[in-house]
């Protein structure tokens, strides 16, 4: 903090700074502030954190990220403090009720500080207090009192903290609210209908809670520029969004709101995201006029809405995002079209019951927008063609379409070999290029198509690997030094022979593999029940598998689902499998194992 220090500090509260500073434990060598507090220095006021007015008394204190602990005394002598800010230290005690009896008190800043027990109700009702601050106290809980009128409140913040209750309606006697974030909390019902009268509210996040009901239609609230409301459980939003000019980001994903698209969001001039997705919402977009937008992201995926892709969309030319997966659309959609939204980054179409006519010329090719990311799963292709001028991709699903024959290098080197997702399930392509390239994706999807001969070896780079579900024969000798990151694999429902490379144990983050209902013999390699520590689904069922169950399971066992069935195990079931204390599946039947359970 820093501040205007006109007049030397009293001596009486340079004592109690001292007495404050000793009560509490701090590392010296990290500490900006306390460890700077020098008695020799007759002048507090001058002491970094410290702030004082005309006559020498202290108004403000910070002593955020000190990463001090300790008791803090009651700071009563030092009844002028005007400013508390103690973000970022370890506290872990009950805030201390007489903050609340400063009666200049206007900011108190305790985010961060491992607070514990229930905050006092009356600390919201300092009637000068302007800013109040209590987020990222996970074990910090309490409720909102009922609220004075005209109260000074203009920054309210408890965020991820354990607040409860419903919001009391009095939020709307706080005419000078202008900030709110209370959001990743306990709160439930509705949003009071008084907000709708904060005529000062610029800032409102209240994601993340069990907030009920319609959110309300903030008409008055002129400088609003953000909201957030995501994650709750609203059934309905305002059909009337006219006057908030100022409006920038509005996210409502992950609710149950149900009904039409009110068609005013479109016409909101300064609106760059709009997020709708995860709702209920219904009915076919009405077709506009003249709408003028900025560079707006648009998500209304995951609703239930229908009828063609309305085309005033395609007149929005700085659109940056769309995404419209998972709906009803239905009708053939020209890829031509999107060349008249050369700003788009993102274009997100699958699953709905569209067909995308790919037929565009090779001038029209050149002038569709570079995406980043393309999704077009369940989209009706034949073919990929269109894909080759695109230079920008990172993530592309093209599943569940009508794609035959070769995988092409081509498709995977887009971006210089950058391209991290690639989706290519549930077609009926037959072999990839020789010889083939990966790249450096991170997902790769290939499960459900008419692919055989070896298994590809995958990207070493790659965290997820589906390879199920195709004509697969066998491993290539070094498939295991190729999951250096992989979390995910799956071989499952192939036609692969042989015995389980051992070399899949290499991979140190591996938490899923699925190599079930296939031919594999031999023994299960005993470095598969040593990676138990870190293997959460280990699933080789449906197999002819032979030996024993191996014994090793680890004393810090992760497994969650274990499937051996259908194999030809035999012997005894390892005692180490009493390890396995988070087991909420376990599949060993139709072996020949003799023996009672652990």
């Amino acid at each position: 903090m820093s501040a205007a220090n006109s007049s030397k500090c009293l001596q009486d509260q340079k004592t109690l700074l001292l007495q404050l500073r000793n009560n509490l434990t701090y590392n010296s060598e990290i500490s900006p502030k306390l460890v700077k507090w020098n008695p020799r220095i007759d002048d507090c006021c001058k002491w970094q954190g410290v702030s004082c007015n005309g006559a020498g008394q202290v108004i403000g204190l910070d002593l955020s990220d000190e990463s001090f602990s300790g008791s803090i005394n009651p700071l009563a002598n030092l009844k002028f403090l005007s400013v508390i800010r103690l973000d970022g230290n370890n506290l872990s005690v009950p805030i201390p009720e007489f903050f609340a009896d400063f009666s200049n008190l206007t900011v108190l800043s305790l985010s961060s500080c491992n607070l514990i027990g229930e905050a006092p109700q009356k600390i919201f009702q300092v009637p000068t207090l302007q800013t109040i601050d209590l987020s990222l106290n996970d074990m910090l809980g309490g409720s909102l009192p009922e609220f004075p009128s005209k109260g000074s409140l203009q920054t309210l913040v408890l965020r991820a903290t354990k607040f409860s209750g419903s919001l009391p309606e009095s939020l709307g006697n706080l005419r000078k609210l202008s900030y709110v974030e209370i959001s990743a909390c306990n709160f439930t019902g509705p949003i009071p209908s008084s907000m709708e009268n904060l005529t000062h509210l610029v800032h409102l996040d209240l994601h993340w809670n069990s907030l009920t009901g319609s959110f309300p239609y903030f008409k008055l609230s002129k400088n609003l520029t953000y909201i957030n409301c995501a994650d709750n459980k609203l059934t309905g939003i305002s059909s009337d969004w006219e006057g908030l000019e100022n409006l920038e980001y509005l996210d409502l994903r992950n609710n149950s709101i149900s009904g039409l698209i009110p068609a005013s969001l479109f016409y909101l001039p300064s609106l760059l995201d709009l997020v709708l997705s995860n709702n209920k919402l219904s009915g076919q977009i009405t077709e506009l006029q003249n709408v003028i937008s900025p560079r707006l992201s648009l998500d209304l995926s995951t609703n239930k809405l229908e009828g063609p892709i309305p085309e005033f969309l395609f007149e929005l030319h700085d659109l940056l995002g769309l995404s419209l997966s998972s709906n009803k659309f239905n009708g053939t959609v020209q890829l031509k079209k999107f060349t008249k939204i050369n700003q788009l980054v993102s274009l997100h179409l699958s699953h709905n019951s569209l067909s995308v006519d790919t037929n565009i010329s090779e001038s029209d090719l050149a002038l569709l927008p570079q995406l980043n990311s393309f999704m077009l799963a369940s989209c009706n292709l034949k073919n990929i063609s269109f894909l080759k001028n695109q230079s920008k991709l990172s993530m592309l699903d093209l599943s569940n379409n009508q794609l035959t024959g070769e995988i092409p290098n081509w498709l995977v080197e887009i971006n210089d070999g950058l391209l991290r997702f690639l989706n290519l399930s549930f077609n009926q392509f037959t072999h990839l290029q020789e010889p083939y390239t990966f790249g450096y994706l991170n997902f790769l999807d290939l499960h459900s198509n008419l692919l055989t001969g070896v298994i590809p070896l995958p990207p070493s780079a790659a965290a997820y690997i589906d390879f199920s579900s195709n004509n697969f024969a066998t491993f290539p000798p070094d498939f295991g030094n190729y999951l250096v990151t992989a979390k995910f694999l799956s071989i499952a429902n192939n036609k692969v022979i042989g015995s389980i490379p051992s070399l899949i144990c290499k991979s140190s983050y591996l938490e899923v593999l699925d190599l079930s209902n296939n031919s594999l013999n031999g023994i299960i390699p005993p470095c598969l029940a040593e990676k138990s520590s870190t293997l959460k689904v280990l699933n080789l069922g449906k197999n002819n598998l032979i030996g024993n169950i191996p014994e090793n399971f680890s004393y810090d066992c992760e497994l969650q689902s274990l499937d051996l069935s259908q194999n030809h195990l035999t012997g005894l079931l390892p005692r180490s499998l009493s390890n396995c204390t988070k087991l909420k599946v376990l599949n060993l039947g139709n072996n020949k194992i003799t023996d009672t359970f652990p």
